[in-house]
């Protein structure tokens, strides 16, 4: 959506100043300092988000109900990457059991995730992950763990 602050009752400006606050560091007279910052933009509520991984702000982190054989997932994200999205399901000893490709997501809309994978005996969690278009892992959005048999 395009913003047009014409139509805005209260006339908010649409612009943003922000202000960054660098590591302390101490200097002698002429020395420099300077850090690297990483801007990342995502469609999602600024109210919806409980906290912010390194590809996503989350909204509701990832889920995992057991639902007879069957596990089922859910989670709602804005992810600051256009990438393959990927749900790996990994055992008690750290080994991938299954990876499903959820298909591709964009920092243009909010990342919804309802899926539904096999259960399979010493399943430990699940992970949400994005890959590249090159397939190189750029990041766990979140993960859970997937509850005992009852």
């Amino acid at each position: 959506d395009v913003y047009d602050s014409a139509d805005d009752p209260v006339g908010i400006d649409p612009f943003v100043e922000t202000e960054i606050l660098s590591p302390m560091a101490q200097l002698e007279p002429e020395q420099e300092y300077s850090f690297g910052i990483h801007w990342h933009l995502a469609r999602i509520r600024a109210s919806e988000i409980v906290r912010v991984s390194p590809c996503a702000a989350v909204a509701a982190g990832l889920s995992v109900r057991r639902e007879g054989g069957k596990l089922s997932i859910s989670g709602s994200f804005g992810i600051f990457h256009a990438a393959n999205l990927e749900l790996v399901a990994l055992l008690r000893n750290a080994k991938i059991q299954a990876v499903d490709q959820l298909g591709m997501t964009s920092p243009l809309e909010p990342c919804i995730v309802k899926a539904t994978i096999a259960d399979a005996p010493n399943l430990a969690r699940v992970s949400l992950r994005l890959r590249d278009s090159a397939g190189r892992l750029l990041g766990t959005i979140d993960e859970a763990a997937v509850p005992d048999r009852n």
